[in-house]
């Protein structure tokens, strides 16, 4: 998935916004939040960081309950397995790691050796997880990490985002060839290439409610919503910037997208409700549903992290 390059130097020692986040920076290091997702318990929240880490953070309190440290460069990516009970993170330093959700334990080390690891995810029943690396997806059995299947591009087109698709079987990928196609486990090809994009395509995301996925394109500025059994486009919303990641509410019924603010929109009604935009952070890095759907978290470019309303767009609450 596409990361926003924003990032703040932080020149002195200090806490984030004097809160009961307790993180102190080094002098002119860069950090920015790639990604923010919630435990599926909605009691945490799960940023993955530029600065080689990814940590854990009450919602309620805002207090950090625990750092994983062990990636050489910025982790990509950090997402939570169903159940709650593991955290997978995916880094520019070709590794994807497995850890303990409640102790931060390492389980599991798995090294590419020639691409970074943009996306690392599990499936919906959590058996399996997948790993995008260049130009292959890679799936793995959960328990002991064993390598079970691997889609290739032929061409040698780098893939850019993959999601599971709900039967935990197939596959859903964006690639710059500018095409979202279908895997299935057990197929050494594509089963389905989706109508065309115009340009690379940023994102996917697969609705967990009936045959449908949300996809981008970095060119023309355009989200669109396909059919996922037949890869034919049903409808696409105009955006002001380029959405770079988008993410479904579990009921299905909205989807978000992360353009510096965050645009919510009804998939019924094929269009955009409202915008989120954080006139004191000026950026949003990274954005998210919880479980329930009743609310999103954000996080901005300058380590800001804030609850709203996911119905009416309203600001809650300023987590640190």
């Amino acid at each position: 998935m596409m990361k926003s390059a924003f990032v703040i130097t932080f020149i002195y020692f200090f806490t984030l916004h004097n809160s009961n986040l307790k993180l102190a920076f080094k002098r002119n290091e860069t950090i920015s939040a790639n990604t923010i997702v919630f435990s599926p318990d909605s009691t945490r929240l799960l940023l993955s960081l530029q600065n080689k880490t990814a940590i854990i953070i009450d919602v309620a309190t805002g207090k950090s309950l625990l750092i994983l440290n062990g990636h050489t460069d910025e982790v990509n990516t950090a997402n939570y397995s169903p159940d709650g009970k593991f955290i997978i993170t995916a880094s520019k330093d070709k590794t994807t790691k497995i850890w303990n959700a409640i102790t931060g334990t390492l389980i599991h080390d798995l090294k590419d050796e020639k691409y970074n690891t943009s996306t690392a995810t599990f499936s919906p029943d959590g058996k399996r997880f997948l790993i995008v690396a260049g130009n292959s997806i890679k799936i793995y059995d959960s328990e002991n990490a064993t390598l079970l299947y691997t889609f290739a591009d032929p061409s040698g087109n780098v893939f850019t985002d993959a999601c599971f698709g709900r039967d935990n079987r197939s596959v859903y990928s964006g690639s710059t060839d500018n095409t979202v196609k279908k895997w299935v486990i057990g197929f050494d090809q594509s089963v389905l290439t989706f109508q065309k994009l115009p340009g690379m395509v940023t994102s996917v995301s697969v609705s967990p409610v009936g045959n449908y996925l949300v996809a981008a394109s970095i060119l023309d500025k355009m989200i669109y919503i396909y059919n996922t059994d037949r890869g034919t486009k049903l409808c696409s919303i105009p955006d002001q910037t380029m959405p770079q990641k988008l993410k479904f509410s579990n009921d299905g019924n909205y989807f978000l997208a992360v353009t510096g603010s965050v645009t919510v929109s009804s998939f019924k009604e094929c269009k955009e409700i409202y915008e989120l935009f954080d006139e004191e952070e000026f950026i949003i890095n990274a954005a998210a549903f919880n479980p329930s759907g009743n609310n999103i978290a954000t996080v901005s470019s300058l380590g800001t992290i804030k609850l709203w309303d996911a119905h009416t767009g309203k600001l809650l609450n300023v987590v640190n």
